[in-house]
């Protein structure tokens, strides 16, 4: 039983580490967008996702791909974003 509660509590201790990885890569998303880099803020949107999948790091990197004029990865993150809301 003091395996469970270890493995529960390393969970517990790793799940806001990886979900402010998470947002630190949002941040530098965002700033990738302010310097018109929107490949660039997609990949760390998606990245963001990739370690907390949020809905809303998919709506962002697909606006980033759309910006980037890059219509069909674009329209796939939108359909991705649309089936988990």
């Amino acid at each position: 039983m003091s395996a469970v509660v270890l493995a529960l509590a390393c969970h517990l201790v790793a799940q806001p580490i990886v979900e402010r990885e998470a947002e630190g890569l949002a941040e530098h998303a965002l700033q990738s967008l302010d310097a018109s880099d929107y490949q660039g803020a997609a990949t760390l949107f998606i990245q963001a996702y990739q370690k907390h999948a949020l809905p809303e790091y998919l709506l962002q990197a697909a606006q980033a791909y759309e910006n980037a004029r890059l219509a069909a990865t674009a329209l796939n993150l939108y359909l991705r974003y649309l089936q988990e809301v």
